[in-house]
């Protein structure tokens, strides 16, 4: 997913926004000062993304980017191909975690509009 950061900087006149799942802009993709809307979505039992980089990314996104913080949810179950090394045991079943995330794209995608 980083290589949709770069992407989407450089195609900032094209893409009115873009989401992370489990995942975060890096520097040569900062979206900072674009006008796009950012999506960030992470999971709780998240072993996998590294949460320091994750943070110090967060300067490479636009002040009003929105933050999901899912509780429960794993990295695996984002991408739904099964359990990594380092991730945790998910606290809500891969379906639920879907529900969250589809909620959160379609509440993110109306307030883009």
């Amino acid at each position: 997913m980083l290589f949709a950061s770069r992407y989407a900087a450089e195609h900032s006149d094209a893409i009115d926004g873009v989401f992370f799942l489990a995942s975060y802009a890096y520097d040569k993709g900062a979206l900072y000062g674009l006008d796009m809307s950012v999506l960030q979505i992470t999971g709780t039992q998240d072993g996998v993304l590294d949460r320091s980089k994750w943070e110090t990314a967060r300067t490479n996104l636009p002040d009003d980017t929105m933050y999901v913080d899912i509780a429960g949810a794993n990295h695996g179950q984002f991408g739904s191909y099964g359990f990594q090394k380092g991730d945790r045991e998910a606290y809500i079943t891969a379906e639920e975690q879907l529900q969250e995330v589809t909620e959160a794209l379609d509440h993110w995608i109306q307030e883009m509009d």
